[in-house]
């Protein structure tokens, strides 16, 4: 993490199983580990040019980031009601949300991303805080949305 400009600090706190805590902590640093993403996609893209234009000028591109950042601002937005009203039932579904969001951002970045070591690494860092921190017990049995298992 260190080589993201990331440090941890350990909170030497217990969380119990019932704590909102950890779960709120998860989403937030998934929340800003996606906006990292974004800014370094639009610094990388703004240096390059496609088609003699600014890559950042492409209808497509502007088109793309101004909707990944109105979905992030709009998490940001619930989630802080989310924690004012102490109401975390559909936090899986926000959690599959920033998923989706993170991927989406990745590849504004293509292979550069990985090749780098910048964005991937954000992105395989969110999933790990996931992982670890961001799963509830009441939604680990939950089904994904657009998951559905087919039986062959």
């Amino acid at each position: 993490m260190a080589s993201l400009g990331i440090s941890l600090h350990y909170n030497a706190g217990e969380a119990t199983g019932t704590d909102p805590i950890p779960l709120v902590a998860s989403f937030a640093a998934r929340l800003g580990l996606l906006s990292q993403i974004l800014i370094i996609s639009w610094e990388h893209l703004s240096a390059r040019k496609s088609f003699g234009v600014k890559t950042t000028r492409h209808q497509l591109v502007k088109a793309d980031f101004a909707d990944l950042s109105n979905q992030t601002e709009l998490l940001l937005i619930q989630w802080q009601r989310r924690v004012a009203a102490q109401d975390f039932a559909g936090a899986q579904a926000d959690h599959w949300q920033i998923t989706v969001l993170t991927n989406r951002a990745e590849k504004l970045m293509g292979g550069h991303g990985y090749l780098s070591g910048s964005t991937h690494s954000f992105s395989y860092l969110s999933v790990m805080i996931y992982s670890l921190y961001g799963k509830t017990a009441s939604g680990a049995v939950t089904l994904l949305p657009d998951y559905q298992e087919h039986a062959i």
